[in-house]
């Protein structure tokens, strides 16, 4: 496409933003940019550091020493900190649950949206996360916002853990619904559609169906 949209697809945990802005991105030939996974290596660092997720003052501390970088290869983002690569250690259910409690700390969030702001400024980027149409780029050119039922959102983690010894369906319900609280009643950047925002259920639709609809939206605002 010509025309370089800055386009955020926001959403809660299972929403299938992630799958569907990386499919968007190549589709568009945009950049992708994951600023979950950027919380999250923070999270990892405090957790491999042994710190008190609870202690925001060492947490953004030990954030100012993390450099944070992405390589895309294909559709997958490899991402470093600090030069090592930490792309498969980030995905798992400790650092994302520390990953939702570290992204209230004010010090972090101000940092990690200068770095997001910085990257997409030239526009022609997806970038998806909880609160990128609201506070990263409030004046993006197209904004989605995902949702799906709880339970289906727990279902596809199922399927994703399905080999995991941890794996059960009630728990992974319970914590999506906890994560949801929890996003949802922070003060700081609370997980709300943006007011222009494009609402999106994807709950029983499936990935082309929906990608097709979000390209057709990027087409009509290039007419």
């Amino acid at each position: 496409l010509g025309n370089k949209f800055i386009i955020t697809v926001d959403g809660p945990a299972g929403s299938g933003k992630s799958t569907l802005a990386k499919a968007l991105a190549k589709k568009l030939g945009y950049v992708y940019i994951d600023t979950g996974a950027m919380y999250r290596e923070i999270a990892w660092k405090a957790l491999e550091e042994g710190l008190d997720i609870e202690d925001e003052n060492a947490i953004s501390d030990m954030a100012e020493r993390c450099h944070l970088s992405f390589k895309q290869e294909d559709l997958e983002n490899r991402i470093s900190l600090n030069g090592t690569d930490i792309t498969r250690l980030i995905r798992n259910d400790a650092v994302s649950d520390a990953t939702s409690k570290i992204s209230r700390y004010s010090r972090i969030r101000e940092k990690l949206v200068s770095q997001q702001r910085e990257i997409g400024k030239e526009g022609g980027i997806v970038i998806e996360g909880r609160d990128t149409g609201t506070v990263v780029f409030p004046k993006g050119d197209i904004k989605f916002f995902l949702k799906a039922e709880a339970e289906e959102r727990g279902r596809r983690r199922f399927l994703e853990l399905k080999d995991s010894a941890k794996c059960d369906l009630k728990m992974i319900i319970d914590n999506i619904r906890e994560r949801d609280k929890r996003d949802e009643g922070r003060t700081l950047s609370p997980l709300t559609p943006a007011k222009d925002a494009i609402l999106i259920d994807t709950t029983d639709k499936s990935v082309d169906e929906l990608l097709d609809f979000m390209v057709k939206v990027v087409e009509s605002r290039c007419r």
